[in-house]
């Protein structure tokens, strides 16, 4: 009997391990089932739906839009701005950004060149040289070379005409080139007095005691010094002008 037994045990042993190895292989297939169908085919079936960004900095709109579609990707301007470094028309920037991988089909959206921002060249003719470099500042404008003449029709140091002409469009950041008359001034002259660093009222009395006027004042916000400090002069101090000419003064202020 026990010989029967021990038979009987030796058999289902067997008969279990092969029950085991059909359940490990079972399980593995189901495993590897579960990764093929929840990540290998999901990675595959979206292989090729996605692409490259193109680069399109530089390109019109014309040929930015041509450039995705060879991607299958669209395009939407969202702006413009001034760039004096790229044409009207062109593009500045892009998003998402060149050589990225996106879905195809997603917009690019880009922004569009206005090209130089222009202004106008203001009147300078009859300035003094201080006072027209303070006036192509005001208009975002540079001052560029100076040649000198004589001419009876403009008073002595002032400004005879400008190149550009005042009243041309011309890009912003332009230098301007000035010609001013170098004649004496006659004998009726002064010198002007160094008004830097005073208070307004006293700029005042100077500009009197000099015989000279006081034209225009601007304020700059400068919080070190102390409001109504002179921080710049339209004529230089030394310069020798005729009496009673106007002097436009900068002052400080706490404020802009």
């Amino acid at each position: 009997m026990n010989r029967v037994q021990e038979k009987l045990n030796q058999h289902f042993q067997a008969h279990r391990k092969n029950w085991l190895k059909v359940l490990y292989v079972l399980g593995g297939l189901i495993l590897f089932i579960i990764l093929m169908d929840g990540v290998v085919m999901p990675i595959w079936t979206r292989h090729g739906d996605d692409t490259r960004v193109p680069n399109l900095v530089g390109l019109d709109l014309e040929k930015a839009t041509d450039s995705l579609q060879a991607y299958d990707l669209r395009i939407e301007k969202v702006g413009e701005k001034f760039e004096l470094n790229f044409p009207s028309g062109t593009v500045i920037f892009q998003i998402p950004d060149a050589d990225s991988r996106v879905k195809k089909n997603q917009i690019v959206k880009v922004t569009l060149s206005k090209g130089g921002e222009t202004v106008i060249v203001p009147q300078l003719a009859g300035q003094s040289y201080e006072q027209a470099q303070l006036t192509l500042e005001e208009w975002g404008l540079k001052l560029g070379d100076l040649t000198y003449t004589e001419s009876d029709s403009f008073p002595p140091q002032k400004v005879i005409s400008s190149f550009p002409q005042s009243g041309s469009k011309v890009p912003a950041g332009m230098a301007i080139n000035l010609i001013i008359n170098q004649a004496q001034a006659p004998m009726d002259s002064t010198l002007v007095p160094d008004l830097i660093g005073k208070n307004l009222d006293e700029g005042k009395r100077l500009l009197e005691a000099s015989e000279l006027k006081l034209h225009k004042v601007k304020e700059r916000e400068e919080k070190e010094l102390l409001p109504g400090t002179i921080l710049a002069q339209s004529v230089e101090p030394g310069q020798k002008v005729p009496k009673g000419t106007e002097i436009d003064l900068v002052i400080s202020s706490l404020e802009d």
